[in-house]
């Protein structure tokens, strides 16, 4: 018996998904975190048309949020480098099992222009996370937009500084 589950959990070990992540997380873990100051900047002063209404860094968590059009759409970046990749990890993880959706809340995972999305539409109000160049967790807040509307209006250009700072 005590083969038998060593066999098994080896096998889910050796899967495809397995070593995907295992090697996003040796990439990542060997890179430097942008520092507080370089997520700012990088930070886009528009979205969707609406000028930035605020912006801060989360300090020790490689992360920036910010919010547009009084705060009716927000953005969070977290850069999943060094020992922050359990973010990435966790969403690609994540994005091979959504849990099915309920009368409260629909999720929809959904590959969009080569992005990996998934987002959680309820109360007219939608969350979408995405994983940027294997190293950006991106999360996209907007009120009163379902999934699509919300990807048809965002520039995934608008993020284009963190792909730079990525090479």
């Amino acid at each position: 018996m005590k083969s038998v589950n060593s066999e098994v959990s080896k096998e889910k070990k050796d899967t495809p998904l397995n070593s995907e992540l295992e090697k996003l997380k040796e990439t990542l873990i060997n890179k430097t975190p942008l520092t507080d100051e370089q997520l700012l900047r990088a930070f886009p002063k528009e979205l969707m048309g609406f000028p930035l209404d605020k912006v801060n860094a989360i300090p020790g968590m490689s992360q920036v949020y910010g919010q547009f059009n009084n705060g009716k759409i927000a953005l969070s970046i977290v850069d999943a480098a060094g020992n922050k990749n359990s973010a990435a990890i966790t969403f690609l993880s994540f994005y091979e099992y959504v849990p099915p959706s309920n009368e409260k809340s629909k999720l929809i995972k959904i590959e969009r222009d080569g992005f990996k999305t998934i987002s959680d539409f309820k109360y007219n109000e939608t969350e979408m996370k995405l994983l940027l160049d294997n190293r950006f967790m991106v999360n996209l807040r907007a009120k009163v937009m379902t999934p699509d509307e919300l990807w048809e209006a965002f520039d995934i250009e608008s993020l284009k500084e963190y792909r730079e700072l990525n090479r």
